[in-house]
């Protein structure tokens, strides 16, 4: 989406990371709901969430100040480490759809859920970022300018057909990004985008156990119905799934 900066905040007197939007994303309708949706993220309240502190533009250089967090996403540990032991997965996705509750119930999805876009912290804390700045994407005024899409790898069917924001989209993403940390690669792949949301749509879901043998029937379970391919198949909401797994 453009660039991220460290920079600190004279008046709050801390650190911040400051995501500049890029000259592509600044389009008529888009810098706005962008703003939009980034203030209402301001308002979670979740140590699972990284805060957003304000968004604004100035000089035609559009900008959101966010929390800083030191330490290396989700994807980073996996690609450099290999997949997340059971237990150690466990413990980060109870947290991750912890920070998906919280938001949920303020009307706010996420629509960018992803290994990228979630922090594992130098004190051991989850975190994911990006809320409210993936939300804008069911915006009309996104749509008519072809963004949107979101990340491949973990879109939902409907989310790839341009459906409207739902908490259901995000389960699913939370699904693809669990069978990666399993696994160490997303249930579907191929060297073309539009084969890949094709595969979200019509191929079956891979069984988890054929990429790591060791991961537990109900877990195995779970993930084909996160990953389901109709919202009305998979679970309700980020609470069921927290009861599922035990948390």
């Amino acid at each position: 989406m453009g660039n991220v900066y460290r920079a600190h905040h004279l008046r709050l007197d801390r650190p911040v990371a400051v995501k500049v939007l890029g000259p592509e994303l600044t389009g008529e309708g888009f810098a706005q709901a962008l703003i939009r949706e980034a203030r209402a993220a301001a308002k979670l309240e979740d140590p699972r969430i990284v805060q957003v502190y304000d968004a604004n533009e100035e000089g035609g250089i559009h900008y959101v100040i966010m929390q800083l967090v030191l330490g290396q996403t989700l994807e980073a540990r996996i690609r450099q480490g290999g997949p997340l032991p059971q237990k150690e997965a466990l413990a980060v996705m109870g947290e991750i759809l912890k920070g998906l509750e919280t938001a949920h119930a303020q009307g706010i999805v996420h629509r960018d859920l992803k290994p990228a876009n979630v922090m594992l912290a130098e004190r051991g804390q989850v975190k994911i970022m990006d809320f409210g700045l993936a939300a804008m994407w069911g915006n009309p005024a996104s749509r008519r300018q072809n963004f949107g899409l979101g990340t491949p790898e973990v879109l939902s069917p409907e989310q790839g057909l341009g459906g409207p924001p739902d908490p259901r989209g995000d389960l699913y993403a939370f699904g693809a990004t669990y069978f990666f940390a399993l696994t160490g690669r997303f249930p579907f792949e191929a060297p073309s985008p539009l084969t890949v949301m094709a595969m979200h749509r019509e191929a079956p879901v891979p069984d988890v156990r054929q990429f790591n043998p060791g991961v537990t029937e109900e877990v195995a379970a779970l993930l084909t119905r996160l990953l389901a391919k109709r919202p009305d198949q998979r679970p309700a909401s980020a609470g069921e799934v927290l009861r599922a797994l035990g948390n």
